[in-house]
């Protein structure tokens, strides 16, 4: 019986055409490795390492509490994460950050975690550091959040806090975004919508990372952003919300040429303001609430007089009250001024007008908190 012999090998040799196999798949073992190689280093070259570099240094940042997805819908896809805390993050909170977009294209959000009764300059923090200015006017987040949201030149400023059962504590996140969003030419509305989604997931991942067992609000699906004055604000009788106690001094206000109002929605604020305008738009007085941090931190600035629960200036006309709140809000502080003008001359000083402002403004927002014993001027 014949054997069939391989063309080109020798009768009963068998190992040539295995040595030819073995070289082909040596072959191609090498070929694949240089296309890898080559893939590597163009993937390294084009900037991948970097992005994969950044990529985990946003998975590190405030301790791997940042929501990735709100943020790159806030900011862009190209996100790194740094140690770096904004000045008022100092000693008292428990972490702070900052996420840069890639080249500072589309902005810088920086963020501070603490314990409320703990934490330094929250109002700070929040973007509040003039008291008498027309800076606009703080909003509620809502959707059943406790936070706020301030808007300061081309920052937008957002703040929650959270109620841990059991702890005795009270968990802040704030958090303030540069540019991109909060320029005068882009959505306002749409940069402040996600302002408030990445704060209030912020939030209830702290609350996850610190055990904070607190109740949570619902997504934010939209907000309404900080305004600012403007001719075509409503009419003092039209005030609905923070303003709404103003409209049984409508008589009073209208000698102080007071025509109309900047309120904002009635919530679970942690800071609430009213400004009672002119017809042209320009403030003219300014009373503001506030509430757990903000109140404790109100007492260190020059929005507070002196360390009483209550007074007034006969010559400025400027007062403030105090009253208890029940729930975690603890003592809520109250302030009434004439706003100052660059380009006018302010309203002049009418204590017993100013006296009456801040009484109802006190009445309508401590009932809305749950505070009572109020102490007035």
């Amino acid at each position: 019986m014949l054997k069939e012999v391989t063309e080109g090998s020798e009768p009963g040799n068998t190992s040539a055409p295995i040595a030819r196999k073995g070289r082909r798949i040596a072959l191609i073992v090498s070929i694949a490795l240089m296309v890898l190689l080559t893939g590597t280093g163009a993937y390294l070259w084009l900037g991948g390492y970097s992005h994969w570099q950044d990529k985990k240094s946003l998975a590190r940042a405030c301790q791997g509490i940042l929501p990735r997805d709100e943020l790159e819908s806030l900011m862009s896809n190209d996100l790194r994460g740094t140690d770096e805390r904004m000045f008022e993050v100092g000693s008292g909170w428990l972490d702070g950050c900052t996420v840069e977009a890639r080249e500072g294209r589309d902005g810088t959000t920086q963020f501070g975690i603490g314990w409320s009764d703990q934490v330094s300059m929250p109002l700070s923090a929040l973007g509040r550091i003039e008291f008498a200015g027309e800076n606009g006017a703080a909003t509620p987040i809502g959707h059943g959040w406790t936070g706020s949201m301030t808007r300061s030149g081309s920052a937008g400023n957002a703040s929650v806090l959270l109620e841990c059962k059991g702890l005795n504590k009270n968990l802040l996140v704030t958090a303030r975004s540069y540019r991109g969003k909060f320029s005068e030419n882009s959505s306002i509305s749409q940069g402040f919508g996600s302002l408030a989604k990445v704060a209030t997931r912020t939030a209830q991942k702290a609350a996850a990372k610190w055990d904070c067992d607190a109740p949570l609000g619902r997504s934010v699906d939209s907000v309404t952003p900080p305004a600012k004055m403007a001719r075509d604000l409503p009419s003092l009788a039209q005030a609905s919300g923070s303003c709404r106690s103003m409209t049984s001094l409508t008589a009073a206000l209208s000698q102080r040429k007071v025509r109309k109002s900047l309120d904002t929605p009635e919530g679970n604020s942690l800071v609430e303001d009213c400004y009672l305008l002119d017809a042209d738009g320009n403030a003219v007085y300014r009373l503001s609430a506030y509430y757990g941090p903000y109140a404790r931190d109100l007492l260190s600035t020059r929005a507070w007089p002196n360390p009483g629960p209550a007074g007034i200036e006969q010559k400025s006309g400027y007062a403030w009250a105090s009253s208890q709140c029940r729930n975690f809000f603890g003592t809520a502080r109250f302030t009434s001024g004439i706003v100052e003008n660059s380009d006018k001359a302010a309203a002049p000083a009418d204590p017993g007008l100013q006296r009456e402002l801040l009484a109802a403004f006190v009445k309508d927002s401590a009932e809305r908190h749950g505070c009572s014993g109020t102490e007035l001027p």
